[in-house]
C-alpha cells in the first residue's frame, strides 16, 4: 500500500485519528475482501452482481454494480464526493470508515468489483479497497488496466472497469489477470462470483471448481438471470434496461436485488450505475436494493463542490 497507493494510506491514518481508533483496528476495517478469502469462518462470501456495456453511436459506455454486503453494514450507505486541487473528482461507494469499495472519476473512468474466493490470494498483495481508489486516480482506460495489470493482487477479484467510452472485465488472482471485452456494438459484460477465464485458482478454489453445481449455486444462479437479461442485443433505453436488471428477482432463492431480511444475511448495500463518457459523465445510485428503493443522480461538478 505504501508503494502504490500511498495517498490512501494517510487517509486511514487520518481516520483512525479523528474517529479515535487505533490504526491496527482501522487497517484491518479496510480489507473486507481480504477476510473473506482468509477467514474461512466468515460465511456469505457470494455476493455482487456487475455489468457493462461499451458505447455504440447513440449511448454512453456504462459500468454498473448491485454491491452485497453483510446485512450489518445496511444504514451506513455512503457516496462520498472527493476533490483535489488538480480537478480530479471522485464518486466513490462506501460505509463511514472504509476508503471505497466502487466509484467513478470525472474524466469518466470507473470500476465495479466481484470477489472471487476461489482464486489464489497473495498476503503481501494491494488489498481490493486500495486497488479501486488507485483506479480511480486515473484518467483513461488504459492507464487503468495498466494499474490492474501492474499491482500485485491480495485477493481474488474480477474488476470491471470503463473508460474512454470502452469496458472490460478483468478477473485478478495472486499469479495472472486476464481480460475480457464486450463482442462490441454494446453488447454487455456481466460477473457474478465465480471465475470465467483466471484458472488460477487456490487449492480450495481448484477443488470447488472442479466439483458440480456452479449453476445452481447463488453465484451461477445470478449470472444466468444477468445473461438471460443482457445477452440479446440491447434495444431501447439502455438505462432502463440496466435498472431493470439490477432490481431484478428471477429467483426467489437467489435475486440479484437481494431484500435487508436481517443483520446475518447478505443484503444489496447499494445499487450503482455509472453512465461514462470524459464530456459528461455521471452517477445513478441507489441505498439498498433497488427493487425497494428509487435512484437518485449525481452529477459531477466544475468547481468541485457539493453535486446536485
Amino acid at each position: 500500500i505504501k508503494k502504490w497507493t500511498p495517498g490512501v494510506l494517510e487517509e486511514v491514518h487520518g481516520i483512525a485519528d479523528g474517529a479515535k481508533v487505533d490504526f491496527t483496528t482501522m487497517f484491518v476495517y479496510q480489507l473486507v475482501d481480504e477476510y473473506w478469502v482468509n477467514g474461512t469462518a466468515v460465511a456469505g462470501s457470494d455476493h455482487c452482481s456487475a455489468l457493462a456495456s461499451s458505447a455504440t453511436g447513440t449511448r454512453p459506455a456504462i459500468v454498473a454494480q448491485n454491491m452485497d454486503l453483510e446485512g450489518f453494514r445496511d444504514g451506513m450507505q455512503t457516496i462520498l464526493h472527493i476533490t483535489e486541487p488538480s480537478g480530479l473528482q471522485q464518486f466513490v461507494l462506501t460505509a463511514p470508515g472504509l476508503v471505497g469499495m466502487n466509484g467513478m472519476n470525472n474524466h469518466g473512468v470507473a470500476v465495479a468489483t466481484n470477489t472471487l474466493t476461489q482464486l489464489a490470494n497473495a498476503r503481501e498483495g494491494l488489498p481490493v479497497a486500495f486497488i479501486v481508489r488507485g483506479i480511480l486516480q486515473r484518467k483513461t482506460f488504459q492507464d487503468a488496466r495498466d494499474f490492474l495489470k501492474t499491482v500485485p493482487h491480495a485477493s481474488g477479484q474480477n474488476y470491471t472497469i470503463g473508460g474512454d467510452n470502452q469496458v472490460a472485465y478483468l478477473e485478478a488472482s495472486r499469479n495472472k489477470v486476464v481480460q475480457v471485452d464486450p463482442a462490441g456494438n454494446g453488447a454487455f459484460i456481466y460477473h457474478t462470483n465465480h471465475p470465467l477465464v483466471n484458472d488460477d485458482y487456490s487449492r480450495e478454489g481448484a477443488t470447488e471448481a472442479q466439483a458440480p453445481g456452479i449453476p445452481q449455486s447463488d453465484s451461477g444462479v445470478r449470472y444466468a438471470a444477468l445473461e438471460k437479461r443482457l445477452a440479446p442485443q440491447p434495444a431501447g433505453e439502455v438505462i432502463k434496461l440496466v435498472q431493470q436488471t439490477l432490481r431484478s428477482q428471477d429467483s426467489e432463492s437467489h435475486p440479484v436485488s437481494r431484500p435487508f431480511l436481517d443483520g446475518s444475511h447478505i443484503v444489496t448495500f447499494a445499487s450503482m450505475i455509472m453512465v461514462l463518457g470524459s464530456d459528461h459523465p455521471y452517477l445513478i445510485a441507489a441505498p439498498g436494493a433497488p427493487h425497494q428503493y428509487g435512484y437518485s443522480t449525481y452529477q459531477f461538478t466544475r468547481t468541485g463542490k457539493t453535486p446536485h
